[in-house]
């Protein structure tokens, strides 16, 4: 079970507040899941620090709902020894905005160290964003911790998952790697 769930068309503000050291939570679950059209809002100092699921997502699951990190708010060291998307997991109709924040340190068994987009899902990038240090260690990358920090590709097919947009100006501060 999610330490948080967003319930359809619900909103979640964490703003100003840390919540560390936190694990295990259901199977295919995070610390925070958001449904169809909720809406996970992080801003200020709002951080998500050393979460760890050794049997699922880590911090946050956007399952159809968005998710706003803004002003400083930071994911750092979580962990997903599950599968896929150490920090953020985006499913296909989820939806993720960056604006002067922070995913970093974490790590995913599988695909995407600090973000997993799926295919259809929607990342949208500003300001002084940075996503870096995150790593995938598991089959793709053959047991060997390989730099992962937004991962959206398609195994399959070969091609591009999701469509990423950045907005206005990204600052001098800004650093993310993407896997297209």
């Amino acid at each position: 079970q999610a330490g948080f769930t967003v319930e359809p068309s619900g909103t979640l503000t964490f703003s100003n507040v840390v919540f560390s050291g936190i694990s295990q939570f259901g199977e295919r679950e995070a610390f925070v899941v958001v449904r169809t059209n909720g809406v996970f809002r992080m801003q200020g100092a709002a951080a998500l620090r050393g979460i760890a699921n050794p049997v699922g997502q880590c911090g946050a699951v956007l399952n159809g709902g968005k998710m706003e990190m803004t002003s400083g708010s930071m994911i750092e060291k979580c962990a997903s020894d599950y599968g896929w998307g150490g920090g953020v997991y985006v499913e296909s109709t989820g939806e993720l905005a960056l604006s002067d924040a922070t995913i970093t340190g974490c790590r995913a068994l599988e695909l995407g160290g600090g973000v997993y987009a799926a295919a259809g899902a929607k990342l949208t990038l500003a300001g002084a964003t940075r996503v870096t240090g995150n790593v995938q260690k598991g089959e793709y990358a053959g047991d060997v911790a390989q730099p992962d920090d937004i991962y959206a590709w398609d195994l399959v097919k070969g091609e591009s998952l999701s469509p990423i947009t950045v907005t206005g100006e990204m600052t001098d501060d800004a650093s993310v790697r993407i896997r297209l």
